[in-house]
């Protein structure tokens, strides 16, 4: 995570009857065939309905069961980066109001040590914010009321004993949220989106209402956050520019674009993967051919490369004196290799099992990083999606 808490992140969810918002949570439902139609039919234009009575129902296939534990709520746990909640009751800056959403099921581990689902209630406090004293950029015009907001996750047991010893505050919630038994999770932050609903970043070509376009689809799907990914290629110059462009954005609808990853060229031609090989090269002077191959380095959070290259360790060391991510991928690095690059700054690894050297018990290379003894903490991507990596491998990935 580059910035901010996927925990509150806005995500619509809509159905074929009635379409509405709940702003900050994904809301994953039972794959039957309606909703799998519905998620089909979602597009770019979102009709969103006022609250009614200070109510709002959300359908869904069906209800999880619970079982175990008590769900505990985190204090005083606060989005970073503003959101727009459509139909807003309160449009004053500086309003607070308090949102609670009923009949949701929330993943916590209960007192057996086990993850549970747990039927509980949740609380968001709100505050209305200046968009203009915040920099967030509107990209279109739209009708109705709404206000950007920031929220926090509140814990309704202290909110009542303030209630008790202060007689001027009210307990209650302003508006009543039914989630109709969803399963309540944190949105997904994925750091690696080379592209969607047929438009790829890598392009020379894209533009930013194509990324807004991806922004959006993507919501719909449970993904609050992401780093659009441009590949190996020789379109920086526009690419970069333009993803930057619209990274700088703030948009009423669609996940928070939190930079650009940049994946390659600086890979091992023998893990190429689908990047073209033409283009491949070594970072040989470092940041010099760092800049001089980008050639705009604005919004950039995130670099794949291998490091074994020449030149790749001076590159990790002034990304990282940047702020920059750097994430080791593409490689056919020995295990030694890597250590010394996290030494100098990587702290990633990317789409792990793939496009890397496969584990040997006498020089495990990057996947032996997983256990090794290396001091820094290396965070790593991996593909679940049951075809690039096995499941066992997956298990034993989530269990180092």
């Amino acid at each position: 995570m580059l910035r901010g808490s996927p925990v509150l992140r806005p995500v619509q969810t809509t159905n074929a009857d009635d379409n509405r918002e709940l702003n900050h949570f994904s809301v994953i439902r039972t794959p039957t065939e309606n909703n799998v139609n519905n998620k089909r039919k979602r597009s770019s234009n979102h009709n969103h309905n006022k609250y009614n009575n200070n109510k709002v129902n959300v359908p869904i296939a069906s209800t999880p069961s619970s079982s175990g534990g008590e769900f505990k709520p985190p204090i005083r746990l606060a989005s970073t980066l503003p959101r727009f909640l459509p139909f807003c009751p309160h449009t004053k800056v500086g309003d607070i109001f308090v949102v609670k959403i009923i009949n949701v099921v929330v993943p916590t581990k209960g007192n057996d040590g086990n993850e549970h689902l747990i039927d509980t209630d949740l609380w968001i406090e709100y505050k209305v914010i200046d968009r203009n004293t915040e920099g967030i950029e509107d990209t279109r015009i739209i009708g109705g009321e709404g206000s950007w907001v920031i929220g926090t996750i509140i814990d309704p047991v202290s909110r009542f004993w303030d209630a008790v010893r202060d007689h001027t505050q009210i307990y209650g919630a302003d508006i009543v949220v039914n989630g109709g038994g969803s399963l309540l999770s944190p949105g997904f932050v994925d750091l690696q989106v080379n592209g969607a609903f047929g438009i790829d970043f890598t392009s020379t070509e894209v533009t930013e209402k194509q990324v807004q376009s991806v922004a959006e689809g993507l919501l719909a799907h449970g993904v609050t956050s992401f780093l659009p990914t441009i590949i190996t290629s020789t379109t920086y110059h526009h690419s970069i520019p333009t993803l930057a462009s619209a990274a700088k954005k703030q948009y009423i609808y669609g996940s928070n674009i939190l930079g650009i990853h940049l994946e390659g060229p600086f890979i091992h031609t023998m893990k190429k993967g689908a990047h073209p090989v033409q283009h491949i090269k070594n970072p040989v002077q470092g940041m010099r051919t760092i800049r001089e191959t980008y050639g705009h380095l604005d919004m950039i959070k995130m670099v794949t490369l291998a490091p074994e290259l020449q030149g790749s360790f001076s590159a990790i060391s002034g990304l990282t004196t940047m702020g920059v991510a750097v994430s080791l991928g593409h490689t056919t690095t020995s295990l030694s290799t890597a250590v010394s690059s996290v030494y100098q700054g990587a702290r990633m690894i990317t789409h792990l099992f793939n496009a890397m050297s496969a584990f040997h018990h006498r020089d495990p290379g990057l996947v032996g990083i997983l256990t090794s003894n290396c001091r820094n903490k290396v965070h790593y991507g991996i593909i679940v999606d049951g075809i690039h990596v096995h499941p066992t491998a997956i298990k034993m990935a989530y269990q180092r």
